[in-house]
């Protein structure tokens, strides 16, 4: 279903275009019909997943799984849910394929086929529109052709019939259900505002504090600020230890803003900035906001989190913000920094195998800046920048100058290393590995140190 100037759905069935908030054509509603016969035919979603991202993701970027739909629905759906919307077929051509229903015989009670029977005068009607999206002209049936799916000319036959009530009855409980099975995400302002996308490098280098700033301006309104200060010339911005910025306008108002930042827990909120789905959680003490702007890393998004759990309306003001910043500030010394280096790709799968045994295709988690390895162990590398401490922590000499902080854990078995890599600002930054194993030995501190040594040969000089 769609509407100018919104985003409106059950995100399992939106059209990829509709996921990426491109412009949509009645080719969307074609897609999202061909997910809900999905739905009727096998009780689940061809998209589905267990977060949003995901579900996002497999409907811009995977091919649907239709091996328990009937063949003779295969041959209508497959069509329809293809990602190119102008390759899927017309209203028009989808009544061709189904011909006409049977002269006789009524399958359901008389006001159901009253309804059907008004549906169908309101799909010839759409057919005829000559808007529509366009495909290839006469009627068409889709057969298989190797592993793909082609629109071929057809004659109406018995089984097509029988589907023509099927997918009229799928309508019309689309059209009953309406208002309770689609959720409303939320308006765009009337402002034409290109929506957010980001490749997650640009979020790696991105100057935060300068991005922030710019993106906040020099106050905010009263009814997002809530009980900050609407002058932003009485907020203090400080990097944070993820490459991001915090806000602090008194011991008591803080948030952060992190680009890049790992998107776990989250559920969409209802609401959107300029198309893009907005998700969010909140827990006793924060608020976290986020959007998803790079499709190509469906758990990596921009995160705003305050740490007061009722300024939920000032993380999605914050957001809203940063979201139509036009130019995204770079680092000034990104060509530098550890920020700009994928975390994931640092890691040498062979010590790492040597440490957790067999890995899997893709680490547990993965964001801008950290990734998370899962095995017999825990392995976590964190790309990070902080303050050093006063008192500096005990070393380990890996020989060739190669020196790792060994701070003391609280939990035995948690082991933690850390590599200085450059001063920057009067932070440092630093490839942080931390193993967290099932039992309490000194094995976790020696794994550690061995993903550490071969991390930083692979460090740019």
């Amino acid at each position: 279903m769609t509407e100018t100037g919104s985003v409106l759905g059950s995100p399992a069935y939106m059209s990829p275009e509709q996921a990426l908030s491109e412009p949509l054509t009645p080719a969307s509603d074609i897609f999202s019909l061909g997910s809900l016969l999905v739905m009727a035919a096998t009780g689940q979603s061809p998209f589905v997943s267990p977060t949003l991202a995901y579900t996002l993701f497999n409907i811009v970027h995977v091919e649907p799984d239709l091996t328990r739909v009937p063949l003779d629905l295969q041959d209508l759906i497959a069509p329809c849910l293809r990602k190119d919307s102008a390759a899927r077929p017309t209203p028009a051509q989808i009544l061709d394929y189904l011909g006409h229903p049977p002269e006789h015989g009524h399958p359901w009670p008389e006001p159901v086929h009253d309804d059907i029977d008004q549906l169908g005068m309101e799909l010839v009607a759409l057919a005829a529109n000559p808007e529509a999206t366009n495909v290839l002209p006469g009627a068409r049936r889709g057969v298989r052709t190797g592993n793909r799916t082609a629109m071929v000319e057809a004659a109406p036959g018995r089984s097509r019939r029988r589907l023509l009530p099927v997918l009229l009855a799928v309508l019309l409980v689309l059209a009953v259900t309406a208002g309770a099975a689609w959720t409303r995400w939320g308006h765009a302002d009337d402002q034409q505002v290109t929506p957010l996308a980001l490749p997650l490098n640009v979020m790696r280098e991105a100057d935060s504090c300068v991005w922030l700033r710019t993106a906040l301006g020099t106050s905010l309104p009263a009814e997002s600020a809530g009980h900050w200060p609407t002058n932003i010339s009485e907020w203090t911005f400080y990097p944070n230890s993820s490459f991001g910025c915090q806000a602090v306008a008194s011991k008591e108002y803080a948030f952060d803003f992190n680009p890049g930042a790992y998107l776990f827990g989250l559920a969409a909120t209802g609401l959107a900035v300029d198309g893009r789905l907005v998700f969010g959680r909140a827990y006793t003490t924060s608020c976290d906001r986020a959007l998803q702007p790079d499709t190509a890393h469906p758990t990596s998004g921009v995160m705003v989190s305050v740490w007061n759990q009722d300024q939920c309306e000032l993380a999605e003001y914050v957001l809203t913000r940063l979201a139509r910043v036009t130019s995204v500030p770079r680092m000034a010394d990104a060509d530098r920094s550890l920020a700009r280096l994928d975390p994931c790709a640092l890691v040498d799968r062979d010590v790492l195998t040597s440490v957790i045994g067999s890995l899997p295709d893709a680490p547990k988690e993965a964001s801008a800046h950290s990734c998370v390895w899962e095995g017999s162990a825990e392995v976590q590398v964190n790309l990070r920048q902080v303050k050093p401490p006063a008192t500096p922590d005990p070393q380990v000499d890996l020989g060739e100058g190669r020196l790792l902080s060994a701070p003391k854990s609280n939990v035995a078995a948690i082991c933690t290393r850390a590599y200085p890599y450059r001063d920057a600002g009067g932070q440092q930054e630093q490839a942080e590995i931390r193993v967290h194993g099932n039992d309490d030995n000194d094995s976790h501190c020696t794994a550690a140190e061995s993903i550490a040594k071969a991390l930083i040969a692979k460090l740019p000089k």
